[in-house]
């Protein structure tokens, strides 16, 4: 009967299964979006937020831009994950950066990434976009549509491009394309201030001429406190012991005036290490003759040029223009070693490289399998075959130094963290587990040293920085730094005598006097620049390439002195220095420099006023942004600490 009475309404039942399922999605959906929704749109959005410049703002407005700015920087990220993989030249890989990071208002993007921002830091991007709005930055919409249209150029398909809507804007497409509109607003109006904060004065650019073209020749004596530790008496065992309490609780080299005895993190540590060579039986098989037919037409030029055609080529660049052969001509008469003679170079090169990809392979394989056995700390012996795969256990415990003096492992790197170093965070990590990315026994990533070979290493013991049991551990350490300071003071006061007696006679002669090697420096400036932005100090001779020498030396030509001293605590030695020569900028050069210079100064301007005009303190200050009063945040009881926020 029950069953009977379900067969005739099954109409009915299937229509309130589908109402139930409906309900349940839309009570879903409303749970994540009602929030929002009500933020939005209910009767507190319409209140004001506050005021900016005096005028007030609705609440419902400032939070739209900022979600705006949110959707658009989520979605530029998505689109960058899409078409990145289908961008294979260089062309296309350029046209993506530009139409995500490029057209994206990074300042605005970061900003709208927290959502628990404040509302005022909220207010200040609704004022910038109102800023824009009023200078006529309105990005238009057909600009907005262009840009999608770019990214389905780019390859981005279209279930590819739904899902991103789906993701980042709920689904509809047209308010993804308004949050476009406002990102893209922003990012005209941070344009247009580079544009304006660009321009370059004249004593500025005269400024860093002088710091890249003025230039010093010096005589130099260094004075050391290791040539005075013959003439120093042995410390009294009061002063070991004074020494010893005031450094104790320092590191090696990070107490004052660079003392410290303080038992550094050490570490004990075992390690897989797989060697490239144990698979090139394997690899060589993998390396077609097509392989190396490839390699050679892909890089015949210029690494297989033949020397003598290579060599006539160069004399040909070196030859005047009236000489120089015509390209057509140059390029018929290059000649490159045939394939029959480098085939086996290539082949012994492809090999190497497979028998490298097969080792990496192979250890990657081997911590993901030890990984995934868990708590267990398996023995490392299960995969070390002693062909491809060695277990090596270094005995005791050691520092980071010591470590990078270990062969393979003090080389080995992985990005930018080297393998000692990484051990050694461990130990400071595992004082706390709850903040130790790796435990007592967990395998690590995988370290690849220069010769190729890869390894994994595991931390098996750890202790961590502490002060020593007794003076006993390190009297040797603190008699020697004792003597070392002795030695500096001796140094100073032996450096002031020729500092003296080089005002009166020459540095030459005062130092031949005191039996102290005397250099010349040549010719430098202020800097030795590698590129644009980045700059080293010059290369003084013996042990004065300091910055604090190099200072000095450009001041003797202001200051009317020819001879200065300079003390080098850290490196416990004193530099004196004569002047021997100084060059004057050239006017000439200045004027060849000038348009560099520009460029140089105008982009560091650039950068100066666009966080000035765009960190959001200075907008909130320059806008007098106010928020209403009960919309504020309320202070902090004194029981409770302010969040980082506050």
């Amino acid at each position: 009967m029950t069953s009977s009475f379900f067969r005739r309404h099954h109409t009915l039942f299937m229509v309130l299964m589908a109402l139930g399922v409906v309900g349940f999605l839309l009570f879903g959906s409303w749970q994540y979006i009602g929030p929002t929704m009500k933020q939005w749109f209910g009767e507190g959005a319409r209140r004001p937020a506050g005021t900016i410049d005096g005028r007030t703002v609705k609440l419902i407005d400032v939070y739209r831009v900022s979600e705006d700015l949110k959707i658009a920087g989520d979605a530029a990220q998505w689109f960058y994950m899409g078409v990145a993989p289908k961008a294979k030249d260089e062309k296309a890989q350029r046209r993506l950066y530009v139409l995500t990071q490029g057209m994206t208002s990074s300042y605005a993007w970061q900003a709208a990434g927290e959502r628990e921002k404040p509302l005022d830091r909220r207010m200040a991007w609704y004022a910038v976009y109102q800023e824009a709005e009023h200078l006529g930055l309105e990005t238009p919409m057909s600009q907005v549509l262009q840009r999608l249209q770019d990214f389905r150029d780019l390859g981005l398909s279209a279930s590819e491009f739904r899902l991103i809507v789906e993701r980042a804007a709920g689904g509809s497409e047209a308010r993804l394309e308004e949050a476009l509109q406002t990102d893209m607003t922003l990012r005209a109006y941070e344009n247009w201030l580079l544009e304006t904060f660009s321009a370059a004065v004249d004593p500025e650019l005269r400024r860093q001429f002088v710091v890249l073209d003025e230039r010093v020749n010096v005589r130099l004596a260094v004075l050391k406190a290791e040539d005075c530790e013959k003439e120093v008496k042995d410390p009294a065992e009061e002063a070991v012991a004074k020494q010893y309490e005031t450094y104790k609780k320092y590191l090696p080299g990070e107490g004052p005036d660079g003392f410290g005895y303080m038992v550094p993190d050490r570490v004990a540590i075992e390690y897989l290490v797989v060697d490239p060579k144990g698979f090139e039986a394997e690899a060589r098989p993998k390396v077609t003759d097509a392989d190396v037919a490839k390699y050679y037409e892909d890089r015949k030029e210029p690494e297989f040029l033949a020397p003598e055609e290579g060599a006539a080529a160069k004399e040909g660049d070196k030859a005047a223009d009236g000489e120089k052969p015509a390209e057509a001509e140059k390029e018929k008469a290059r000649k490159f070693r045939p394939l029959a003679e480098v085939r086996d170079e290539i082949r012994a090169t492809l090999v190497s490289q497979e028998a490298r990809r097969l080792a990496l392979e192979q250890i990657h394989g081997d911590v993901s399998e030890i990984r995934a056995i868990g708590k267990e700390r398996p023995s490392l012996d299960v995969w070390a075959d002693q062909t491809h795969a060695r277990h090596v256990v270094v005995k005791g415990l050691h520092t980071a130094e010591q470590l990078a003096q270990l062969r393979g492992i003090g080389d080995a790197v992985r990005g930018k963290d080297r393998m000692p170093a990484y051990a050694l965070a461990l130990a400071e990590l595992m004082k706390d587990r709850s903040k130790a990315s790796l435990a007592v026994g967990e395998i690590s990533d995988v370290f690849v040293a220069p010769d190729g070979n890869a390894y994994a290493l595991r931390v098996t013991a750890c202790d961590p920085r502490h002060e020593p049991a007794s003076l006993a551990e390190v009297a040797d350490r603190v008699k020697a730094d004792l003597r070392t300071q002795a030695a500096y003071a001796l140094a100073l006061e032996k450096a002031k005598a020729l500092e003296a007696a080089a005002d009166a006679k020459g540095l030459e002669t005062a130092a031949k006097e005191a039996k102290v090697e005397v250099r010349e420096s040549g010719l430098f400036t202020r800097y030795n620049y590698l590129d644009k932005w980045m700059s080293l100090t010059p290369p003084l001779p013996q042990a004065a390439a300091d910055p604090a020498v190099v200072a000095a030396c450009f001041r003797m030509p202001a200051e009317g002195t020819k001879v200065v001293g300079v003390p080098l605590p850290r490196q416990r030695c004193i530099a004196v220095a004569e002047l021997a020569d100084h060059k004057p900028p050239r006017e000439a050069a200045y004027e060849q420099m000038r348009p560099f210079l520009a460029l140089r100064a105008a982009q560091e301007y650039q950068r100066i006023a666009l966080n000035d005009a765009l960190a959001e303190k200075a907008i909130i200050a320059r806008h007098k942004i106010e928020v209403a009063p009960d919309l504020q945040r309320p202070e902090p009881s004194p029981d409770e600490p302010p969040s980082e926020e506050d």
